[in-house]
């Protein structure tokens, strides 16, 4: 594992906690989004005319669940609603990430650039500033994973060889990830370098390209963390989202000032 990979951890962790306010922003998103899917889970049970608390009590078996959103689903109406409720789902989700997200990276710039204390002014600022173009390059990148997979993985769906199809479908989910990989940075790259979108995607593969197996390296470590701190009874989902997350996110900042 090269030394500059451990570095940039830790680094990551180091900053995370001599600035823990950087947290705010990860734990204003997930509050939100919790909501947010809260809501729609009951609106989409309400369109299913299904009683959510009925059907936990109930305890149905798995045939007999597949029976009720079967029939639940059969309605051309039904499926048109619950398609309104997941498109608005996903855009009430982005818009909120689109605030914050920028907010936690501008607050983690300035822990790197200006070597001082990052502040909720910072984020605001930064979430402002940013909102709408991180938002269109957001969009831009799930409607397209959204259409490519749908193209890829239909055929391989609807095949009657059951056998081929498995192989094939995680073949090229494994070149999906791989292609996904060359995107990661484009969130970051647009912050950092207060770049345009399409711009910002453009930079992300050029760094990806020349820093593939670092950046592989530094997911890998970071996964592997956020694994073994999930494995804790209870807690253990919010100590990765709310420590891992957020150190994650401060080694790839760092990483994109450096490399790019």
């Amino acid at each position: 594992m090269p030394k500059n990979i451990i570095r940039l951890i830790g680094e990551g962790f180091s900053s995370y906690f001599k600035n823990l306010v950087v947290v705010l922003p990860f734990l204003f998103q997930i509050i939100l989004v919790a909501i947010t899917g809260t809501l729609a889970m009951f609106l989409f049970a309400k369109t299913l005319n299904l009683q959510l608390f009925d059907l936990v009590l109930q305890k149905l078996t798995a045939e007999q669940l597949q029976e009720v959103f079967i029939s639940a689903f059969s309605a051309s109406e039904t499926i048109s609603k619950l398609v309104f409720l997941f498109v608005l789902s996903f855009l009430i989700v982005l818009l909120i990430s689109s605030y914050f997200i920028p907010g936690a990276i501008g607050m983690m710039l300035s822990v790197f650039k200006s070597n001082k204390k990052p502040s909720l002014k910072e984020m605001n600022e930064y979430g402002k500033r940013f909102f709408w173009r991180y938002f269109f390059l957001q969009l831009i990148i799930n409607v397209f994973f959204f259409v490519l997979a749908s193209i890829i993985f239909l055929p391989v769906l609807l095949s009657n060889s059951s056998a081929w199809a498995i192989v094939l479908f995680i073949i090229l989910f494994i070149a999906l990830i791989i292609f996904y990989i060359f995107f990661i940075l484009a969130p970051f790259v647009l912050i950092v370098k207060d770049s345009f979108v399409f711009q910002s995607i453009k930079q992300s593969f050029i760094l990806t390209k020349k820093n593939f197996w670092a950046l592989i390296n530094l997911g890998a470590l970071y996964f592997v963390m956020s694994a073994i701190v999930q494995i804790i009874p209870y807690v253990g989902s919010i100590l990765s989202a709310l420590i891992i997350n957020p150190a994650l996110n401060l080694s790839i900042v760092l990483f994109c000032i450096e490399r790019s």
